[in-house]
């Protein structure tokens, strides 16, 4: 990051800094906790663009400050102000990676362009994306990578994984009872406007029917009901907690898992430590603790928890389980589609003396799917646009990494188009079945990762490495491919929308450029298929984040019972015109200059005028 973009940098962190001194620790998780509903329900305009990041940011920056004695409210004016300092910041760091004037001078290499086109995207991605997983996906991996590990963490934590889900769910269930009444009052105070406006349209005076409004109780309980109802709206009572789990336990969640505000480390960078994901339970006096509604503290006892066992002496253990609880995460999904006449094969190897290991590999009919899962979460890319390349290419080539499952699933499907016939073999070295070439029509590589990689994913023409007449594989998470298949099931389709999708799909990397994988899988949905992406005469297509908005639509439905209507429409892909963006630069810069020489001259004027006064 060049000294002037930095220095911009730290003065609207200082900015922000002063806001939230100002600003009470209830007002501020409940601006978080409504941006992050506004953003889920699609309300991104005026919002923040990435609510769960920039919110645990905010919140981090606040809690190394001690409680005002007297808040500022969180008026319009500076609700506007959080929301602006928060994407400001976020942007400069997006900003650090175009070229300085002396770099634009010299020259910008190819190797140039090449860093910042792996480490832009996968940075942004990282620090700005939030955890995707619904409730219902993180509370059943946390069961799934946890059972069995009860003892390492109550020996560190005082408290399983068991013991903290239920106190997540304990808190939800008070901060649902919280919200009863407001929602109480929002419905009755909509009866009322309503009332009031058919009393207006069937002749009543004006007037007269304002002044009964004013002077009604139940409007003015209402009121008042909503107005105490929301200020209590996103918190639990330690007293609660002590009357529901006892002492022993509330004191072990208040000592690992609550941020006491004042307390906490102080914090710059969106890049440094930030002590609210690790305790993302909130207080500023410790009776009142503000619980954030957007999964982080279902985000804080993974990585906690995940942290302790992957450094003590259960690690090897861990590590095994890991992976193999994946497998059978991703088993458990792609059965969902298959029917029962489909073989699954796990575990199975290329030679009997256990050489060749490969996850799973499904036999439908004359196609075969190659699945390699790979647990090991992404690394944390670094500012240095150099460095950050280097790290996120190690971890993607390294043995726990996207390039090694495609070698490992490419080397089988290379085995099978070559070889007449091609056994597997189970650990023991007995025979599981014979693939025989003749009978296989299509061959599909598949990478489920345990977490969310992004663009890296999203676009594997940025690094990996295959020769140039092989297809590229299919990446996606474990949870992205939850939310696919469910969509699919919901639909009443079956494994062959996915054969469609996995032929069309490798046909987008290096030309259509998205960060999320259900972007990719909502445009097919909605648009048939991905012909027009894979028709357009382009070198670069943005995928619109909005496509991934019909997997949400099916959940819902799902969730509720309902059938979901999909409606295929064209993909509307409009040509970037360069020269219309260039001139909107343009007059934007023609704009601002002025708007700075205006506002020299108004200050030259004011001197002259001061000036002038004191010589009088």
């Amino acid at each position: 990051m060049n000294s002037n973009l930095h220095k911009r940098l730290l003065s609207e962190v200082d900015k922000l800094k002063k806001l939230t001194a100002e600003l009470s620790l209830q007002e501020l998780t409940s601006f978080v906790t409504t941006q992050q509903r506004n953003f889920n329900h699609g309300r991104r305009g005026q919002n923040l663009g990435s609510p769960l990041k920039q919110g645990m940011y905010l919140l981090a920056l606040a809690s190394s400050q001690p409680e005002p004695i007297v808040p500022k409210p969180l008026d319009e004016g500076r609700h506007v102000q959080l929301i602006r300092r928060l994407e400001s910041i976020f942007q400069n760091y997006g900003l650090a990676y175009f070229p300085t004037e002396q770099e634009y001078a010299v020259g910008l290499s190819d190797e140039w362009h090449r860093q910042r086109e792996i480490a832009m995207p996968a940075f942004m991605h990282y620090f700005m994306a939030g955890f995707k997983a619904s409730s219902e996906q993180i509370k059943e991996w946390i069961n799934t990578c946890f059972a069995g590990f009860e003892k390492e963490t109550v020996e560190a934590f005082g408290m399983s994984h068991i013991d903290l889900l239920r106190v997540a769910s304990f808190i939800e269930s008070v901060i649902e009872a919280n919200a009863n009444p407001v929602v109480d009052a929002v419905q009755a105070i909509e009866a009322l406007r309503q009332q009031f406006l058919r009393e207006v349209s069937e002749g009543t005076n004006l007037q007269e029917a304002v002044a009964r409004v004013r002077n009604q109780p139940e409007l003015r309980a209402r009121i008042e009901a909503f107005e105490r109802g929301s200020i209590m709206l996103f918190e639990v009572k330690r007293q609660q907690l002590l009357d529901e789990f006892g002492v022993e336990t509330t004191n072990c969640l208040m000592q690992h898992f609550v941020t006491v505000r004042g307390a906490a480390a102080a914090i710059t960078y969106i890049t440094e430590s930030n002590p609210i994901i690790d305790r993302p339970l909130l207080t500023a006096d410790g009776e009142r603790i503000f619980y954030l509604v957007n999964n982080a503290f279902y985000q804080g006892i993974i990585e906690k928890l995940e942290s302790h066992l992957t450094q003590g002496p259960s690690a090897a253990r861990y590590f095994k389980e890991r992976d193999r609880r994946l497998e059978q995460m991703a088993r458990k999904h792609l059965q969902k589609i298959f029917p029962d006449t489909a073989q699954f094969y796990e575990s199975a190897f290329d030679r009997p003396d256990s050489h060749g290991e490969h996850d799973l590999v499904i036999v439908h009919g004359a196609n075969v799917y190659i699945v390699e899962a790979k647990a090991s979460p992404p690394k944390e890319p670094l500012r240095d646009p150099l460095k950050a390349a280097l790290r996120i290419r190690d971890h993607f080539r390294g043995r726990n990494g996207i390039q090694k499952a495609y070698d490992q699933a490419n080397a089988l499907r290379a085995r099978l188009l070559n070889s007449a016939s091609s056994p597997l073999y189970d650990k023991k070295g007995n025979l599981l079945t014979e693939l025989h070439r003749e009978q296989i029509e299509n061959i599909y590589c598949i990478c489920v990762t345990r977490d969310d990689f992004g663009p890296v994913a999203t676009n594997l023409a940025l690094m990996l490495e295959k020769d140039p007449d092989v297809p590229y594989p299919w990446v996606v998470c474990v949870t992205d491919l939850e939310y696919l298949v469910d969509a699919i099931v919901h639909l009443g389709q079956s494994v062959e929308t996915l054969d469609t999708y996995l032929a069309q799909r490798p046909l987008l990397h290096g030309k259509v450029m998205g960060t999320d994988e259900l972007e990719y899988f909502g445009a097919f949905l909605r648009h048939g298929g991905l012909h027009d992406y894979i028709a357009a005469q382009a070198d670069f297509i943005p995928m619109d984040i909005t496509e991934s908005d019909i997997l949400d639509d099916i959940h819902k439905c799902i969730q509720n019972g309902e059938p979901y209507e999909l409606n295929v429409e064209p993909a509307n892909l409009v040509p970037l015109d360069r020269r219309k963006v260039l001139g909107f630069n343009q007059t934007a810069r023609r704009q601002s200059n002025a708007m700075k020489k205006e506002k020299k001259a108004r200050q030259k004027r004011g001197r002259a005028a001061r000036k002038q006064n004191r010589t009088r």
